[in-house]
């Protein structure tokens, strides 16, 4: 295997694991927000 094809897989490897991260983040981040704006939706009515 060529150094070139593993370098590129090492990197595939973190750029995954960064849009993996990114996708967490932004799902966690969504999550709470409408928890929130339920939360302050009933906190109105």
């Amino acid at each position: 295997m060529p150094s070139s094809i593993k370098g590129l897989k090492e990197n595939f490897n973190w750029f995954a694991m960064l849009v993996t991260a990114g996708l967490l983040t932004i799902g966690v981040l969504n999550l709470s927000n409408a928890e929130f704006y339920s939360g302050a939706n009933q906190h109105k009515v």
